[in-house]
């Protein structure tokens, strides 16, 4: 960056953090006024440290005077006289509602002490590279060193247009994956300003989200906390993170048009990340093939090494099964976590019944429905730590009833592993009454429940299946 360019950034840094210590002096001078009005003896005290104020600056003058460009000489005199260090009005690292928050404590003060000097109130500045709500370091995290590395050098590389898609079937450990991204040392490092998370979600709303942007101390701003137009909101935000080096991490997005305006939002300097289950949202909008990435599940190496460290001494005793049950699963990480935790249990109440609990899994992998997910999949909207079958559900609930029949119905023709060609799809729909198979395929698989492989052939994860089968049960 320039030293035009810098200067420019602070004059208008110095202007928005001035206007708050006019608005300040404003309504503590129209006080005072009224006070005068009513015979106050307290004006005794206040008015003749004001006068010399209004005397020394001309409050005409000081709303005359623009906020671009602002001498920053007269910024260091405003805050001296609040008590408050200079540094809080020009270093960008103070935010705002700090800034605010200290004026408005330093007037009682100033009124109080009359005449008399105040001590001068520290704000301490931010780090400069902050880390903004992003969930702490999975507690266990293996296997994904190179999508990791894929990842970076994504955002590294100059073609990615500053947005990466990270998609993948239900359960895949997308959040997962992104918290360890977000911590991840290196990629901290490629963004000096900061990285913020934000959970998206079924019923996200993309007002409410900029204005949880807004509160972020990174991008503290109150005309983002409190806007209602959306277009406004997209504005602000472009503006707040321009010539930054941000990273804005979207978490479990449902739909395009609750990414978009983020999206139009980074500017050219910022990168954007978002993770959904849907390959559609991936595809729409993100414009270079290589930046919308695929997370796959474990390879089953990988799947038994987390199940070593869930259930150690059941897997050291049953290593055989365990690896059938791995394979059963698909390696799958949510149904890892969710059959280690179930077998553990097992082996402390009933140790005799682990074998019998492994055979029951592997023969039949529809109980996992029933049981809790892992708590950092805690829904703090329900206020719950949601099922497997309730998380399969939010991707199904979303299908009209026809194109859910049809999900229903490749439950209970699909063999292991569930792929099919467009040929078995269309003889297993003729008996509902589908003539053409296309567009429900396209639905399924646009919602990241069929997988399109080569030769008109898909292919639905075990899970899936099983769920499917759940659903075909209760039609």
């Amino acid at each position: 960056m320039t030293a035009g360019r810098k200067t420019d950034k602070r004059s208008q840094l110095a202007g928005r953090r001035f206007g708050l210590a006019v608005t300040l002096f404003t309504s503590s001078y129209e006080e005072i006024v009224e006070e005068n009005k009513h015979g106050s003896n307290r004006k005794q005290i206040w008015a003749p440290r004001w006068a010399r104020f209004v005397d020394y600056y001309d409050l005409k003058q000081i709303r005359r005077w623009p906020k671009e460009g602002l001498p920053l000489k007269r910024v260091d005199q405003v805050a001296a006289f609040f008590g408050l260090e200079a540094q809080a009005f020009v270093d960008e690292r103070i935010a705002e509602r700090d800034l605010t928050n200290a004026l408005y404590r330093a007037k009682p003060r100033v009124m109080k002490a009359g005449t008399n000097p105040i001590e001068p109130e520290y704000i301490e500045p931010t780090d400069g590279k902050t880390i903004i709500s992003i969930p702490s370091t999975p507690p266990i995290f293996v296997g994904r060193g190179s999508d990791l590395e894929t990842i970076r050098d994504l955002l590294t590389a100059e073609t990615n247009g500053q947005m990466i898609a990270i998609h993948g079937w239900p359960g895949v450990g997308k959040t997962t994956f992104a918290a360890a991204l977000a911590n991840d040392a290196a990629v901290q490092d490629g963004f000096p300003d900061g990285i913020i998370w934000m959970p998206m979600g079924v019923g996200f709303n993309p007002i409410t989200g900029f204005s949880t942007l807004g509160q972020r101390h990174l991008l503290d701003s109150r005309e983002l906390r409190q806007t209602t137009s959306l277009d406004k909101a997209i504005s602000i935000l472009r503006d707040r993170v321009a010539g930054k080096r941000l990273l804005l991490l979207l978490d479990d997005a449902w739909e395009v048009d609750h990414v978009a305006g983020f999206r139009q939002s980074v500017g050219d300097t910022n990168a954007l990340i978002i993770t959904s289950r849907s390959p559609e949202i991936a595809q729409h909008l993100v414009y270079a093939p290589e930046s919308v990435y695929r997370l796959d599940v474990f390879r089953e190496a990988d799947s038994m090494t987390l199940l070593k460290i869930l259930i150690p001494a059941v897997v050291e005793e049953n290593n055989e099964r365990c690896i059938e049950l791995v394979n059963a699963l698909e390696n799958l990480p949510l149904a890892i976590h969710v059959v280690g935790r179930m077998l553990r249990m097992e082996s402390e109440i009933w140790p005799g019944n682990v074998k019998k609990l492994l055979d029951e899994l592997i023969e039949s992998i529809s109980s996992v429905f029933q049981e809790r997910a892992p708590h950092d999949l805690f829904d703090p909207v329900d206020g719950r730590i949601p099922t497997v079958e309730m998380l399969f559900r939010k991707s199904t609930d979303r299908l009209d009833e026809k194109t859910r029949i049809c999900f229903a119905a490749l439950g209970a023709l699909a063999p292991k592993p569930a792929t099919f060609d467009l040929r078995r799809i269309t003889a297993a729909w003729a008996g509902i009454g589908v003539r053409d198979p296309k567009p429900a395929v396209t639905e399924l698989a646009n919602r990241g429940l069929l997988d399109p492989l080569k030769n008109d052939r898909f292919q639905m994860h075990a899970l899936l299946v099983a769920h499917a089968g759940n659903l075909l049960q209760g039609l």
